[in-house]
């Protein structure tokens, strides 16, 4: 009887560790859907606010610079109504593929909603962020997608904040990155701006 009340008992214990650890995984793989881009594997905005306040928070400790690029495609819409809905996801997941390629792994590549990609460079100031964005920015223009064996340019605009110089928190350089985004636009397309702030006084 002690053998076997012994070996229930570690049954038990055994079954319950065993639940434990696949409960576990289970609610990191459900966390991880909550925080991707279905469409694009990227990370979505609420895993960019997640990541946002703690950089926030280590930008503060350290003093190390942390700038937000914002990215979106050109003329998507003409790739959507010549070509179709599939041809612009296939647009958006080619965007996200050179992204992933152009990027360092620290580096935190979003999609924010429909054409709209943000990404949050740790350590990097804004002046780092313009060669990085160009890099990439060069990349998408160097690498045409092609749909139905016809190949389909693409192009992004940008704009750049930097944590601290331009807002403190992840709405501010939103903000600010987009209204450099939107110059950008007005500007003939396919370039980069940083948010140059507004003299005192």
């Amino acid at each position: 009887p002690i053998a076997n009340m012994t070996l229930m008992s570690l049954t038990i214990l055994a079954f319950s560790h065993i639940y434990e650890i696949t409960r576990e995984q289970s609610e990191r793989k459900l966390l991880k859907l909550a925080q991707t881009d279905p469409l694009t594997g990227l990370a979505n905005r609420a895993r960019l606010s997640d990541v946002f306040e703690q950089e926030r928070k280590r930008s503060l400790r350290q003093g190390v610079p942390l700038s937000l690029l914002l990215l979106d495609l050109d003329h998507f819409k003409q790739v959507n109504d010549r070509h179709g809905h599939e041809a612009g996801d296939l647009a958006l997941t080619h965007v996200a593929r050179l992204l992933r390629q152009s990027l360092r792994a620290t580096d935190l590549a979003t999609r924010v909603g429909g054409e709209e990609f943000a990404i949050l460079l740790n350590d990097t100031s804004a002046d780092q962020a313009l060669r990085v964005a160009n890099k990439v920015r060069q990349a998408i223009e160097a690498h045409p997608m092609y749909y139905n064996d016809q190949q389909i340019p693409l192009t992004v605009s940008g704009g750049i904040a930097q944590f601290g110089r331009d807002g403190g928190d992840l709405q501010g350089l939103i903000s600010r990155a987009d209204e450099c985004l939107y110059q950008a636009k007005d500007a003939g397309r396919n370039r980069i701006l940083v948010y140059v702030p507004a003299p005192a006084g």
